[in-house]
């Protein structure tokens, strides 16, 4: 089981720090709206960069955003890496664009934190309602993501929260329980 310092955090709990940590970052990455920007943000260097994966600074920052927030709280995920299609792993399939979006059945499935392909080039990640447990609409998802404008004319970041319809969804992949329950 991951420990930080003394304490043993539940999976729960560790999922409910990597999103923290997203959050801190949705409150404060905001590239200036205007053409030709190309990722010029202090954070987004910091998220490439982090990860060691010889990105360019200004690589567009989905994927490593997400990476960047679970290797924060001492998750390092095998397989994914600066390219959002890396998060799509069919073993790791909780629910996907065939399933039925409403289908209630799945939703205790669908953990905070847990990867939402969106396309073959954009990957986000499960946000969470005030109550604490994950946001499921009758239509589609909330999340939280970087390298988008968040559904608004603005400049690119970090955004939360995002509603995302299941017709824009491909797939929703788990990739921290096997990390968590590996490292018990």
């Amino acid at each position: 089981m991951p420990t930080w310092g003394q304490v043993k955090l539940s999976e729960k709990d560790a999922r409910k720090a990597v999103f923290d940590t997203a959050v801190y970052y949705s409150k404060i990455v905001r590239e200036p709206y205007k053409k030709g920007m190309n990722n010029q943000h202090w954070a987004i260097t910091k998220f490439n960069k982090s990860i060691n994966l010889g990105l360019a600074s200004t690589s567009p920052y989905c994927s490593s955003f997400g990476i960047f927030c679970f290797r924060s709280n001492g998750f390092i995920l095998s397989g994914v890496n600066g390219l959002a299609y890396s998060w799509r792993k069919p073993s790791l399939l909780v629910w996907h664009r065939g399933l039925l979006a409403i289908d209630r059945e799945l939703w205790p499935k669908i953990n905070l934190m847990d990867a939402v392909v969106c396309t073959w080039s954009h990957v986000e990640f499960m946000g969470q309602q005030t109550n604490g447990s994950v946001n499921y609409e009758l239509n589609g998802i909330t999340t939280i993501a970087g390298n988008t404008r968040g559904g608004k004319n603005r400049g690119e970041g970090v955004y939360y929260p995002i509603f995302r319809p299941f017709q824009l969804v491909t797939g929703i992949y788990n990739h921290f329980t096997p990390y968590y329950q590996k490292s018990k």
